[in-house]
This record gives C-alpha cells, sequence and structure tokens, in this order.
C-alpha cells in the first residue's frame, strides 16, 4: 500500500480525490507549493500513519484544519513554512503532540501563547526564524536546537531561556537585541553549547563567566 506521497508544486487546487483507502498508510505526505482553496476539507482523520508532512509555501494563515487529525497521530517532521502565519493561539496544535523538527520558518508570526507548546516534551528541532516576533516567546517546550534568527527580538527574557533545560544550540542572530546577561543565561545548569548573536544591536554584555 502507498507509503509517500509527493505532490509538490504540481498546481493542483483540490484534493477530493485522494480517497482515505488511497492515504491510510501514508508514512509521507509532501503538498507544499500548491493553490489549495481550502484545507479543511481535506481527509486529515485518516492519515493515522504520518510520519512526515510538508506543508510548504501554501499562503496558509489559519491552522484550525490541524484539530481534524486522529488521536492517534505521530507526526515527526511538520513543515508549516514560507505561509502568511500571523500567530499561534493556544489549542492550534492539540493534535500535533511530539513533532520532532517542527519547521515554522518564513512566516508573519507576530505572536504566541504561552500554551502553545505546553506537554510537548520532544520537539528536538524548532524553526522560528524569519518571522515578526518582537519579544522572545514563552516556549514551554523542550528542544535541542532553537532558530529565532531575523525576527525583531529586541529584548531577551533569560527566565525563559533557563525553562529550555535541554536546549544545546540558540541562533538569536540578526534580530534587535541591545543587551544580553550572559551569567544567567550559562548558569552551572545550563546545556547550552552554541549562541548565535551576530548581526544585532549589542551595545552591552553583562557579567561573561
Amino acid at each position: 500500500k502507498l507509503k509517500s506521497l509527493t505532490l509538490r508544486g504540481t498546481n493542483i487546487s483540490l484534493l477530493q480525490g485522494l480517497k482515505p483507502k488511497f492515504i491510510s498508510n501514508l508514512d509521507s505526505l509532501d503538498l507544499s507549493e500548491n493553490s489549495f482553496q481550502d484545507l479543511s476539507t481535506f481527509n486529515w482523520s485518516s492519515l493515522e500513519n504520518l510520519n512526515s508532512l510538508s506543508l510548504s509555501n501554501l499562503n496558509i494563515s489559519d491552522l484550525s484544519f490541524l484539530s481534524k487529525f486522529p488521536n492517534s497521530t505521530m507526526i515527526k517532521y511538520l513543515n508549516l513554512s514560507f505561509n502568511s502565519i500571523r500567530s499561534l493561539e493556544n489549542m492550534v496544535m492539540i493534535q500535533i503532540r511530539n513533532p520532532r523538527i517542527l519547521d515554522l520558518s518564513n512566516n508573519k508570526i507576530e505572536y504566541i501563547a504561552d500554551e502553545v507548546f505546553n506537554n510537548r516534551l520532544s520537539i528536538w528541532d524548532l524553526y522560528l526564524n524569519n518571522n515578526k516576533l518582537r519579544v522572545f516567546p514563552n516556549l514551554n517546550v523542550q528542544s535541542f536546537k532553537i532558530n529565532l534568527s531575523n525576527n525583531l527580538i529586541r529584548r531577551i527574557d533569560t527566565l525563559l531561556i533557563e525553562k529550555l533545560i535541554i536546549l544545546t544550540i540558540l541562533d538569536l542572530s540578526r534580530n534587535q537585541i541591545e543587551s544580553i546577561e550572559f551569567e544567567n543565561i550559562f548558569d552551572t545548569d545550563s546545556s547550552l553549547l552554541e549562541l548565535y548573536l551576530y548581526k544585532n544591536q549589542l551595545t552591552e554584555i553583562n557579567s561573561i563567566v
């Protein structure tokens, strides 16, 4: 039975022909770079075995369709990059429990609600680069790598970084950060190994340890 389906860049606008009997065993689905009229009408509830989903460059602004995934969904790779997403609200990802890689880069995200990533303990790589975030978000997630480069962040709340106890790579390059307190970031329990701050507006570095 069909395990992988790639329809990237095929200029299709409707998905009615993809009946449950054709897609229920899919492990990988790529629908990127198309012109879908309404993603909410697709048979998302049939994708019980899906591990990889690419929905890049579809002009998506509404993520409510994610709630239609089955409770058993175990998506490990979710690509929502190059869309028109402006905010991540509390319940929007309730069915996407533990993606290993979540790519939300190159959107228009200005706001992330505090509870969006609650209890998502294993998003290994989280990409939020090339958005419009003005503050360091309260991600409430355990990740090894977080990319927040090329946003509009001016200030870093070190308490929010301290909560990311397994974080090893943090990219804050190409923001508008003016100062940073190293002592609070690199405490004795910190797992952070790589920190990228180039192309910011740093005028002050406090307490380098």
